[in-house]
C-alpha cells in the first residue's frame, strides 16, 4: 500500500483513464463527482494534490482475498462475502459485548495487516449495517452502529435519503417519494396494514423488514435476465489478432460470470464496432449464435472466434468489441442421450480452471487467443506499482 495518500484525495479512473470511478471522501469534498470525465477534472486533481490511478482490478481481487482470510479466523456465525469490498458478518447477540470495541479492533487489525481502512457497520440486520456503514464513513472510528429504539440511530436515518438505502437507489426513489416515503425512516414507519405493503414485491418487504431491525432473510435477487462485456479500445485496431482477442477475453468473462452465479445460456451475440467519421460509439457489426446450454468457456471461445472470421474486415479500422448472453437460467438440462461421464468430465476441468482463475487471475490459466494482442487494452497509465501476477511488479524487499 502507499500510506503516502492516507489523507490525502484520492481516485480511481476507469480502464482507459476516461473517467473517475471511485472517490476518497477528500475528493468528495474538494467537487470530484462519480463518472465525471478525467480531462474535466485533472487540473482541480492536481490543485489539490490527489493521487489518481488506473483501475487494477487484479490487485482489487488480491486484497479482497486478504480481508476474506482474515474474515474465516472470526467466531461467526456465517460470513457472506457479497462482493469484492463487501461482507456480511453474523454473530449470536452474545458474543459482542461491546461492539465499539470489538468494531475498532476488528478495523485496526485490517489496517495493520493490510493498510486497508475499511467501515464496519454494526446492526440487528443486513439493511440496517449497510445503512450503519453509511454512518461509520463520517465517524472518525470507522465503526458506525445502530439499534433498535434509539435515538442517535433514529436521527441518522431521518437524515437518510430513502435514495441511499440498499435495494432502493435513484430508480425506486422518486416512485416512494411520491408516496411521502422520503427517508430511511420513513420506510421503517410503513405498518403492516398499510396499502404501501400491498403493491410492493417479497424482496421489498423484507427490506422494510430488515430496516425495522428484524432479521428475517435476505431480499431476494430476481435472476439475471443477461451479461453483457463491452469496452472501448485504448486504441483503434485494425487487425484480426486484436479482434480476436478481444472478442475471445470478453466470451471468457462472460463464462467465469456464469459459472460465478450458476447460471447457464444458449445464445451469444457478439460485435464489433467499425470507426467513422464524427462518431464515439461506431457503427456495429454483429454475430450471433445459439448452443445446447453451457457455461463453457472453450465453447464460448470457439464462437468468439468464429464470430471474429465472421466480422472482421482487413483494412477496416475498429473502435469498440462486445459480447453479450440472454436465456439465462439456473440449472442445465442434459438430454437422455447426453454423455454424463464425459460432462462430468469437463465440468471438473472447467472447475479447476475458475478456481486457479480465482486465485491467480491473469496469471491463471487463460486461453491462449487472449495472449494474441494486448494493444486493444485500456491503457492504464496510472496503475498502481503492484502486480503480483508478474515477477517485475512485485515489491523488492531488503533484509537490514
Amino acid at each position: 500500500m502507499q500510506p503516502q495518500y492516507a489523507k490525502r484525495p484520492v481516485v480511481v479512473l476507469s480502464n482507459n483513464d476516461g473517467c473517475v470511478i471511485a472517490r476518497s471522501n477528500e475528493a468528495k469534498a474538494a467537487g470530484v463527482t462519480m463518472g465525471q470525465p478525467y480531462f474535466m477534472c485533472s487540473e482541480l486533481l492536481e490543485k489539490i494534490g490527489a493521487g489518481v490511478f488506473s483501475a487494477n482490478f487484479l490487485l482489487y481481487r488480491h486484497f479482497a482475498k486478504r480481508l476474506q482470510g482474515i474474515f474465516q479466523t472470526l467466531p461467526a456465525q456465517s460470513i457472506d462475502i457479497y462482493s469484492i469490498d463487501e461482507s456480511f458478518i453474523e454473530f449470536k447477540d452474545e458474543q459482542i459485548s461491546d461492539p465499539i470495541l470489538w468494531g475498532t479492533t476488528l478495523r485496526k487489525l485490517i489496517l495493520d495487516w493490510t493498510g486497508i481502512p475499511v467501515s464496519i457497520g454494526i446492526a440487528p440486520s443486513r439493511a440496517l449495517a449497510k445503512v450503519a456503514t453509511r454512518m461509520a464513513k463520517k465517524n472518525p472510528t470507522g465503526v458506525g452502529i445502530l439499534k433498535r429504539d434509539d435515538h442517535h440511530s433514529e436521527l441518522f436515518l431521518r437524515s437518510t435519503d430513502i435514495a441511499d438505502v440498499w435495494g432502493i437507489g435513484r430508480k425506486l426513489a422518486p416512485k416512494f417519494k411520491m408516496l411521502g416515503v422520503v427517508t430511511a425512516w420513513d420506510l421503517t414507519q410503513i405498518e403492516l396494514s398499510s396499502p404501501i405493503m400491498s403493491i410492493i414485491d417479497k424482496p421489498m418487504k423484507e427490506l422494510i423488514f430488515q430496516l425495522k431491525g428484524w432479521n428475517v432473510a435476505p431480499p431476494e435477487t430476481k435472476l439475471r435476465q443477461s451479461i453483457r462485456r463491452s469496452r472501448s479500445f485504448s486504441y483503434n485496431v485494425n487487425d484480426s489478432e486484436g479482434i480476436r482477442s478481444s472478442l475471445v477475453d470478453f466470451s471468457s468473462q462472460i463464462a467465469a460470470k456464469l459459472r460465478d452465479k450458476q447460471l447457464y445460456t444458449s445464445h451469444l451475440k457478439l460485435a464489433i464496432y467499425k470507426k467513422i467519421p464524427h462518431s464515439i460509439r461506431g457503427v456495429g457489426k454483429y454475430y450471433e449464435e445459439t448452443f445446447d446450454w453451457t457455461n463453457d468457456v472453450f465453447i464460448f471461445s470457439q464462437v468468439a472466434e468464429r464470430a471474429a472470421k465472421k466480422l472482421y474486415v482487413v483494412g477496416e479500422s475498429y473502435t469498440r468489441a462486445m459480447v453479450y448472453c440472454d436465456n439465462l437460467k439456473i440449472d442445465q438440462q442434459l438430454s437422455i442421450e447426453h454423455d454424463h461421464t464425459e460432462a462430468l468430465k469437463k465440468s471438473s476441468l472447467l472447475d479447476a480452471i475458475y478456481e486457479l482463475e480465482s486465485l491467480y487471475g491473469a496469471a491463471g490459466p487463460q486461453i491462449a487467443t487472449k495472449l494474441l494482442s494486448s494493444k486493444w487494452k485500456g491503457k492504464k497509465q496510472l496503475e498502481s506499482p503492484y502486480n503480483h501476477a508478474a515477477w517485475n511488479r512485485l515489491p523488492p524487499v531488503q533484509a537490514g
